[in-house]
């Protein structure tokens, strides 16, 4: 499903369509650029996991946000505060920060700002993030923040070639509106014909999550076997 990505530069100049093609895999769904317009903004853009029929665009803006040890995240409720543990499990993990989470109303910088876009207009699981030198902020609409922080996550610059631990991480300043064209995306995993270990099954959900699918079809039963433990 080739798809165009809408893509600006602060003083609005327009890269003719980003052309991308969805490449199906057993776990996933590969972007790849089919045509390359800007290298600098390419090797950007080839991070985010988009996920099925996202409707993306993207304005680039001059500056980097600092992303350290001292960013805090700021949330206004708990589901909020939910996925921002998420958020900073998965930053540990990948380049060993461990951010603050904090609830607050006083202005700040250096922040992470997760705000809920209730806007009736605003499609559902969609998200606006705006990265500025001095702060992040993410208005999500229902799994829209989780999401957003998903691309967020991709945004980061990590070198994995590098043994090198680094403390800071540039981000590139720009602004994202990001939504699904699906109300449902789902996939599949059939553990009946084939069996697969509980980790793998998390993974599983872990990318599909990366990937901002909201529905997991677990196939547990079968004329083959099935999968539900019964202790009689």
């Amino acid at each position: 499903y080739p798809r165009l990505i809408e893509v600006r530069t602060d003083n609005g100049t327009k890269f003719n369509g980003f052309e991308f093609q969805e490449l199906h895999h057993s776990y996933g769904i590969k972007v790849k650029p089919t045509a390359v317009k800007n290298p600098e903004a390419n090797a950007i853009i080839e991070r985010i996991h988009l996920g099925i029929g996202d409707m993306l665009r993207i304005k680039f803006f001059e500056g980097e946000f600092s992303l350290n040890d001292k960013t805090i995240i700021v949330v206004e409720n708990e589901d909020q505060k939910q996925d921002a543990e998420v958020f900073n499990q998965q930053l540990k993990e990948i380049c060993g920060l461990q951010l603050r989470i904090m609830q607050s109303d006083l202005p700040m910088k250096n922040i992470i700002l997760l705000q809920k876009n209730s806007a009736p207009d605003f499609p559902a699981d969609g998200y606006h993030m705006t990265i500025q030198k001095d702060r992040i902020s993410i208005r999500g609409k229902d799994a829209g923040t989780f999401y957003g922080l998903q691309t967020l996550l991709q945004l980061i610059p990590i070198d994995t070639n590098s043994n090198l631990q680094s403390s800071i991480f540039n981000v590139q300043c720009l602004k994202i509106d990001d939504s699904p064209r699906y109300s449902w995306r789902g996939m599949h995993l059939d553990v009946c014909r084939h069996f697969f270990p509980k980790e793998v099954v998390k993974n599983y959900l872990d990318w599909m999550a990366m990937y901002k699918m909201n529905t997991f079809h677990w196939h547990l039963t079968d004329d083959q076997g099935w999968r539900i433990e019964i202790k009689k």
